[in-house]
């Protein structure tokens, strides 16, 4: 596990130990993790190890807005918890 400051301050934010994964929800609520780098993750790639650029730096809980791709694997998409308020 990545073992940076910052991965340290998301971990405690949550409520986690250090053995714990990422969650995917924060009390029901969908998250996005914020990599070194500036890219928006989902769950399963903020808990692979990777290189440190790539290394979580802080997470958001995603309100509202249009789905959101997660910009590493492009495979995942994140539903805001409140849809989006300007469809198109």
């Amino acid at each position: 596990m990545l073992s940076n400051v910052a991965l340290s301050r998301v971990r405690e934010f949550l409520g986690l130990d250090d053995n714990e994964q990422l969650p995917s929800h924060v009390e029901g609520y969908p998250v996005v993790y914020y990599t070194k780098d500036g890219r928006g993750v989902c769950t399963a790639c903020a808990n692979r190890e990777i290189d440190q650029a790539q290394a979580v730096v802080d997470v958001a809980i995603y309100y509202e807005g249009p789905p959101f791709t997660c910009e590493d694997c492009e495979k995942i998409v994140i539903e805001s918890a409140y849809d989006d308020p300007d469809p198109a």
